[in-house]
């Protein structure tokens, strides 16, 4: 029983002022004793009110007093001594009752304490002397423990499956919320509604930051449900041996709920860049959450292998070590690449900090040097400092990627192709190609963008030898083949005029469209609006709906106004008019996902002439409308 454990702060000291104010009745048949004397002091400075009575039992006394009142065994009476010694005789005597009355706790382990310290007191001829009683609640078993339950309950403090479920299940919980955020951007990209936003005067960090700061608002509140849940658990447990117990104290609750919200700022940038990847959002939660899965088990397992290891007697434990050595470090990789895994392991140190019997046994399995008393932020295990800066380069690092993704992976295509096309010699360069093949008036007006004629000068869009390559594979064919959708194609826009691009399906028309928005880069010339090379102040309707489908038709309008910098007073008249001027005043409140084809055309051409732009460009517009 000793060496169970024991109940936290439950422990309580059992002295008779725990019952103040009572009265204790006292009685003995010579007052000149020394026992009395000594209790009557002892009970004295506990500050209860003495009885003495010289001329009654104390059964009678209490009797009588409880046909006064019933509730005096409650209120009143606690405990009574009475002491009958024979000091004259020669076989000297001396009997000690003790009363006590059964309707408090602890009232009979209390009266017997007094006793046994008064009568110590008086055999030691010493007041100084006391014996403390204390109740100590521990948690028992029905049967002992075998050999393999204690085993079991020492792998219980290891980050190990199938027991220590508290910290992977937490960890898959965390992936889960983060894997449903991650599915706004990742549809965002797949419907370019994100580009039909940056087509605006809306930059990418403002994109990003809103984005962001969504997202974690979203998961702050997440992790303050999750913390109350655990903290519920923690308080109303049923199982007293259940893991989420090291969560009663509000410092290890509080870690709790820094851990993941640092999670959440780490996971968030991690989300962004892998939003890049999937085709589909369904495909992309469901492999997000898969790979994290893998990855926590994966941990599990080694951390697994390596407190067996760490178990072996081996004489001269060399390879016990370098296995160990091995699986710590691969779990440290993990922990550095997925922000999941350094979740999984900030929790199982916070339950490694709590617990000093767990300490005990990771030192003596693991022969590390942990210590209960280590500073909850130290770089030393079972500090969580190392946790936390890794979290914070996570954050530091997967930004740095999503900034590498927007801006320069633009500048290492271009590197790119241009070496490509320098070794393959796949596109012609404007001086060595031949355009005498062409019609007489597109030749002429090929040279007069080339030549930079007085005409051009004043363009509003001036597209020079433009061509687009893709690289396609044919049916049944394993290899690529370059595909020239758009072949060194030139033309210049006036102001003020209305310029239309004619041609079969697959002529280019749409890919032409995206290389003067600047959503595809072309493989070869030049495209430049309004004197400069950038896509500002131009409102574009695309061939599909680039549109934010959980929106309603009016919030749609509203956001767009806001992105392309109109005042809050004219965004309501303005909204009202480009609804009534396109007919969608029927739809004003209902989402964009529910809109029929043709309607969700309109709200295309609404979004493209929002704000009076200097360029509009409409990629088919009419199409499905009737």
């Amino acid at each position: 029983m000793l060496q169970n454990e024991r109940v936290v702060d439950a422990q309580v000291q059992l002295y008779p002022s725990i019952y103040n104010p009572h009265t204790v009745i006292t009685y003995a048949n010579n007052n000149d004793s020394n026992v009395h004397s000594r209790l009557i002091t002892y009970l004295t400075n506990t500050n209860a009110t003495i009885k003495q009575i010289s001329t009654n039992t104390i059964v009678n006394e209490v009797v009588s007093q409880w046909n006064k009142s019933e509730d005096i065994f409650v209120n009143k009476y606690q405990m009574g001594f009475d002491l009958f010694n024979n000091l004259t005789s020669i076989n000297l005597s001396l009997i000690f009752n003790v009363y006590f009355s059964t309707v408090n706790y602890h009232t009979m382990a209390t009266s017997l304490g007094v006793a046994m310290t008064s009568l110590f007191q008086f055999y030691a001829n010493s007041s100084s002397k006391m014996i403390t009683t204390t109740n100590q609640p521990i948690l028992t078993h029905g049967e002992p423990l075998s050999e393999e339950d204690r085993f079991f309950q020492m792998i219980y403090c290891f980050d190990t499956l199938p027991l220590s479920l508290f910290n992977f299940i937490n960890s898959i919980l965390a992936a889960v919320f983060i894997g449903i955020l991650s599915s706004n951007s990742i549809r965002e990209r797949l419907t370019h509604s994100k580009d039909l936003q940056l087509l605006t005067r809306l930059s990418k960090f403002t994109y990003w930051f809103s984005m962001s700061l969504y997202d974690f608002s979203i998961c702050l509140i997440l992790c303050t449900i999750l913390t109350i849940i655990v903290k519920i658990g923690a308080v109303y447990r049923v199982n007293s041996g259940a893991e989420v117990q090291i969560y009663v104290p509000d410092q290890h609750i509080g870690y709790f709920f820094l851990m993941f919200v640092l999670y959440s700022l780490a996971s968030l940038p991690f989300i962004y860049v892998y939003s890049f990847i999937p085709g589909t959002e369904l495909i992309g939660f469901i492999i997000f959450f898969i790979v994290n899965v893998l990855v926590c088990f994966l941990d599990v397992v080694l951390g697994f292998i390596g407190v067996f290891s760490g178990s072996q007697a081996l004489p001269d434990g060399t390879l016990v070590n370098r296995t160990g050595t091995l699986m710590t470090n691969i779990r440290w990789v993990l922990s550095v690449l997925f922000p999941t895994v350094n979740l999984k392991h900030a929790l199982f140190n916070i339950r490694l900090r709590s617990s000093d019997s767990c300490i005990a046994a990771v030192n003596s399995v693991m022969g590390t040097n942990y210590s209960s008393s280590e500073p909850w932020m130290s770089l030393n295990e079972p500090g969580l400092g190392i946790q936390f800066l890794i979290f914070i380069g996570q954050i530091i690092f997967w930004w740095f990627i999503v900034i590498l993704i927007e801006e320069l992976w633009k500048i290492c295509l271009k590197k790119m192709r241009y070496c490509s096309k320098r070794q393959k010699q796949t596109v012609t360069t404007t001086i060595e190609w031949n355009d005498t093949e062409l019609d007489e008036d597109v030749r002429n007006e090929r040279q007069l963008i080339l030549n930079r004629s007085q005409l051009t000068k004043s363009a509003v869009v001036i597209v020079r030898d433009l061509v687009q390559e893709f690289k396609k594979r044919k049916e049944k064919s394993v290899v690529k083949r370059i595909h020239r959708a758009v072949d060194h194609l030139n033309f210049f826009v006036s102001p003020s005029s209305c310029f239309g691009l004619l041609g079969v399906n697959g002529a280019g028309k749409t890919t032409t469209f995206r290389m003067l928005i600047n959503d595809i880069q072309p493989t070869s010339g030049e495209v430049i609006i309004n004197q400069t090379r950038n896509n500002s102040d131009i409102g574009y309707c695309p061939q599909f709906d680039w549109l934010v489908e959980h929106l309603t038709v009016r919030e749609t309008l509203t956001l767009f106004a806001r992105l392309k910098g109109l005042t809050s007073t004219d965004i309501d008249n303005i909204c009202i008019g480009m609804i009534q001027c396109f007919g969608l005043d029927t739809h004003e409140k209902q989402e964009v996902q529910k809109l029929s084809g043709g309607n969700k055309r309109k709200l295309s051409a609404a979004l493209a002439f929002m704000a009076n732009p200097t360029l509009v460009f409409l990629d088919e517009p009419t199409t499905v409308i009737l």
